[in-house]
């Protein structure tokens, strides 16, 4: 974004996982490999590949905690979302829409949107964005 003729990068990422396997030459290597097999890990019908599907098989075999599925997301927030929409359809479908509410840690983060935020229980950064 040029704003003035100051030029301004946006290069951040998560800070609890940027700094993860950084420089380090085999994570390096395993991830340049990654590329060149796997295009995305969209989990719908549909679009999925051979490796998104082997680490489903992978992750799910023997059914840990009665788990039968899985779902892949580009990012945590990502997964955020997903879990407040996958809990808010499941008491949609079982007809009792109003168990809306999330238990959170005050001042916990679980991602950049604003679906993430609005279960953080951090009072400060919510109200931004409340009217």
């Amino acid at each position: 974004m040029a704003l003035d003729d100051l030029t301004i990068i946006d290069a951040a990422k998560g800070p609890d996982v940027a700094c993860l396997g950084h420089g380090v030459p085999e994570v390096n290597k395993a991830a340049t490999q990654q590329l060149s097999n796997v295009g995305h890990l969209f989990s719908g019908d549909g679009f999925c590949e051979n490796t998104t599907e082997e680490l489903a098989v992978h992750i799910l075999d023997g059914h840990p905690g009665g788990l039968s599925k899985a779902i892949f997301l580009g990012s945590g927030s990502e997964a955020t979302e997903s879990m407040i929409k996958l809990v808010t359809q499941n008491w949609a479908a079982k007809r009792e829409p109003r168990r809306i509410n999330f238990i959170a840690r005050e001042q916990s983060y679980h991602g950049n949107t604003l679906g993430a935020l609005s279960i953080t229980g951090y009072e400060g950064r919510l109200k931004t964005y409340q009217h």
